[in-house]
């Protein structure tokens, strides 16, 4: 979205739906940013490089799925 961040998005969705999943894709993932995002009122954040375990393990967190992807 043009002029906005994903803050401020996740603002703008919440106002309307706060059931919504919404995921943080970060570069950098330091604590201190980690603790902004959480706050912020994302559910879960993922840093770059994105390992696949990773992805499957918040896909797994998130749905009902037991199986291995």
């Amino acid at each position: 979205m043009l002029g906005l961040d994903g803050f401020e998005v996740t603002l703008q969705i919440r106002g309307f739906n706060e059931y919504i999943l919404i995921i943080a894709q970060t570069a950098f993932a330091i604590p201190k940013d980690v603790e902004k995002i959480m706050s912020s009122g994302f559910d879960d954040d993922i840093s770059k490089s994105i390992l696949k375990a990773q992805l499957k393990r918040i896909i797994r967190r998130y749905t009902s799925q037991q199986e291995p992807i």
